[in-house]
């Protein structure tokens, strides 16, 4: 009698309707047999009798009738039948379908353990099951479709109508379902959506509802803590939302509901990037980790582990982090050896304090060069060492004896800059070199803008003319101001540095009281310099560029009445330029004699020197692109995903590309390790990784309220939801019950089948 139950709120009192056969069977009982007996006195009585039987007979039905139905209504009053409006609507004709469509997100956050062995996702998938069992019983020929953000195109659940079946193996799907490692793409998976409901039957309503923990920076993205300004990302939701709404018929009706923790904490590591340009075997490298705290009180007791592949290093314990603060660490590493290994960073924290594992471990894929090398233009040379011009720049970049710095240096004349390939350096420096030639500048132009580094030098030898016709340029060449005249410092102390950036990693060595190292070397000449503005970025057709190239940063001055600029960096392209208005040797100032020529040479090096082609880290959703030097490397390779070896290892081919090969992977659905296995020309094997992170944005779980989201949608009219009851509603309040009209009709079809009984038994 389940069925029962669909329509009355007590199913087993509908059993007194069993009592119609009652009056049934008095009736048949009270009807009498007698003897017959001729009597000619009663012949006329009983022709009378058989004229009159038809309405007797009649009569006596209508009052069963009555009767019975009296004792139906009773039965089925106790009962308490009722009726659900969009029921009643249905029988009366006025009721479309529905089309459903649930918007599940299933991004990483919501992996968030809100309790002992629960997810705000597997909350939500309670809230789907019962909100889809709910208009089980409310609209059963409804349709109902399940996507998720992660892809919105491939709906998980497609029912044509809300039977026991179709919820059963809705059931078995959300139970299966888990959350994946991407972000929340709402925008996309709203236009899916969109496209869904363009296909829709026109005589169908449309209903969406996205169950979400509505993160705020999902829904007003400039809020986020670490993300950088993303109005536009905001706008693509409402204008996704803005497409549905207005998709050339009835709007649907938009409901979001809220299953997200009510005051979620998180701690994540949400950055590691390297500050050094090139990893160098045996020289340490360093990094900055970034660790945020988004939540609303301070975090201590927590820790950094680092390891250089499955070798442990110690751990950096961390200093308290105050509330919604993100601390950028540095550390120092050190690889052995040269080629193919990678940097994990993992985030202790004390039991309790988060609970969203996923965004605790980061790690990056590394290329070890044996070194860097370096090539010196030497614009003055001489056979006295102590005259030469790059004797003491070439000595702070590669000293003497065991210990080494990681740069290799080559040194020849500006005559060889002509012949000489300039592909094999990763930073070259022009030290007082005289002029450069049209092909040469040509060269050095092309050699900056695919990712080298550049540093020049001035000098007594350097004709500014020739410099600002072919190297400046109006500004849309390689130097980065325009030259002056030579400034000759009054005196004998010359002057000295007043001021310079030091948050840059070229002088962030001499923050604090390391200032004074700096501050104390003196400048005797120098070029005054014009740092370049905002000027457009192509040079010539040949460059193919459009846009804007910014302005110069001037990274220190001098304190000449003028603040000339000392140091001056502009970025071309992939790669950058440093010039320095003085020159390397000692003949225009004290530099090469003072503590801080050294670290500054060294760094400065550093900071202009290409950069490892291949990003070691991707976040998750994003392509991996793995060039490859087809004279080096065969064309063939071997894939190991973060699930192996439960997933066997995958074979790819690179794909021919202009300058060589290139090995693409588009499906990076699971954060972790991706481990290609390279095969050399030579028959010799090394594993590149490329780590695949989550994305940082993610990680803040704070929760966009009611006034957000309207802030965020505008004139989008939505319903908001917090509770899934309040979405579902008690089910008993739907309804409408019966009783009290049935119990009026019973009074009614009492009064009449008594009125009847008296007029029939007088006329009897």
């Amino acid at each position: 009698m389940s069925w029962l139950g669909n329509w009355l709120f007590h199913p087993m009192l509908a059993a007194g309707a069993a009592a119609i056969a009652l009056p049934i069977l008095i009736h048949i009982l009270s009807r009498r047999r007698f003897q017959v007996v001729r009597w000619a006195a009663m012949d006329f009585l009983l022709s009378a009798a058989r004229r009159n039987r038809r309405r007797v007979r009649l009569e006596q039905l209508i009052l069963l009738a009555l009767r019975c139905l009296v004792v139906v209504l009773l039965a089925l009053m106790v009962a308490r039948p009722f009726v659900r409006p969009g029921s009643a609507m249905a029988l009366l004709g006025s009721g479309a379908r529905t089309e459903r469509i649930v918007v599940l997100d299933d991004s990483f956050s919501m992996g968030y353990r809100i309790g002992a062995g629960e997810t705000v996702f597997g909350r939500a998938c309670r809230a789907v099951e019962r909100f889809a069992r709910w208009m089980s019983d409310e609209s059963p020929m409804d349709t109902l479709t399940v996507v998720r953000t992660s892809a919105p195109a491939q709906p998980i659940a497609a029912l044509p109508d809300l039977s026991e079946e179709s919820l059963g193996r809705l059931q078995d799907v959300l139970s299966a379902a888990s959350p994946s490692d991407r972000p929340s793409n709402l925008d996309e998976a709203l236009r899916s959506v969109a496209r869904m409901a363009a296909q829709a039957p026109v005589q169908a309503n449309l209903a969406i509802y996205i169950v979400s923990d509505m993160q705020l920076s999902d829904w007003l993205p400039g809020e986020a803590t670490t993300a950088p300004s993303t109005a536009p990302a905001q706008m693509a939701v409402r204008d996704a939302l803005a497409e549905l709404m207005t998709r050339g018929r009835d709007a649907p009706r938009l409901t979001l509901v809220d299953v997200g923790a009510e005051r979620p904490a998180n701690v994540a590591v949400t950055a590691i990037e390297a500050t050094t340009a090139r990893d160098v075997a045996g020289v340490r490298s360093r990094f900055e980790i970034g660790i945020s705290n988004f939540s609303d009180a301070p975090v201590g007791d927590a820790e950094l582990r680092l390891s250089i592949a499955d070798q442990a290093l110690p751990p950096v314990i961390l200093p308290r982090l105050a509330p919604r603060q993100t601390l950028r660490q540095s550390v120092e590493v050190a690889f052995t050896q040269e080629g193919f290994d990678r940097l994990l960073a993992e985030l202790i924290l004390p039991a309790g304090v988060d609970r969203l594992p996923l965004d605790d471990r980061r790690a990056v894929g590394l290329t070890v060069a044996s070194s860097v090398p370096v090539l010196i233009v030497n614009g003055e040379p001489s056979a006295d060492g102590y005259r030469d011009e790059v004797l003491l720049l070439r000595t702070a970049l590669a000293p003497p004896g065991r210990v080494s710095s990681g740069f290799d240096v080559r040194v020849i004349t500006d005559e060889q800059l002509e012949t000489t390939d300039l592909r094999g350096y990763d930073a070259i420096v022009l030290a007082n070199v005289y002029r450069v030639d049209e092909p040469a500048q040509r060269r050095l132009e092309s050699y900056v803008r695919d990712g080298g580094g550049l540093v020049i030098f001035l000098g007594d030898q350097v004709d500014p003319g020739l410099y600002n016709e072919r190297l400046y340029a109006d500004g849309r060449g390689l130097l980065p101001a325009e030259l002056l005249e030579t400034v000759n410092a009054p005196g004998s102390d010359g002057q000295s540095i007043a001021e310079y950036d030091a948050s840059h990693p070229v002088l962030r060595a001499f923050a604090g009281e390391a200032s004074e190292l700096l501050r104390g070397t003196r400048f005797y000449a120098y070029y005054g310099a014009r740092p370049a503005g905002d000027t457009p970025m192509a040079t010539s057709p040949a460059t193919q560029e459009s846009g804007v190239r910014p302005a110069a940063s001037v990274l220190a001055r001098l304190d000449d009445p003028d603040r000339s600029p000392l140091l001056i960096e502009r970025v071309l392209g992939a790669g950058r330029v440093v010039l320095c208005t003085s020159t390397a040797d000692l003949e225009w100032n004290s530099w090469g004699r003072d503590p801080s020529f050294v670290p500054v040479m060294l760094q400065l090096a550093q900071h202009v020197a290409r950069r490892d082609p291949v990003r070691g880290q991707v976040t998750v959703g994003e392509p991996i692109r793995l060039p490859l030097d087809p004279s080096v490397w065969l064309q063939r390779a071997i894939l190991k995903l973060p699930t192996y070896p439960s997933d066997p290892p995958l074979t790819i081919d690179a794909r021919s590309v202009e300058g060589g090969l290139r090995l693409e992977w588009e499906r990076t659905e699971r954060a972790g390790l991706h481990q290609f296995e390279l095969q050399s020309t030579r028959g010799e094997s090394s594993t590149r990784v490329i780590a695949v992170n989550p994305d940082p944005r993610e990680s803040d779980l704070r929760r966009a309220t009611a006034d957000d989201l309207r802030s965020a949608l505008g004139d989008v009219k939505f319903d908001y939801v917090r509770d899934i009851d309040a979405l579902t509603g008690d089910a008993a309040g739907a309804r409408r019950e019966l009783w009290w009209p049935i119990a009026l009709l019973v009074v009614a079809l009492l009064m009449v089948e008594h009125g009847l009984a008296r007029q029939f038994g007088a006329r009897g």
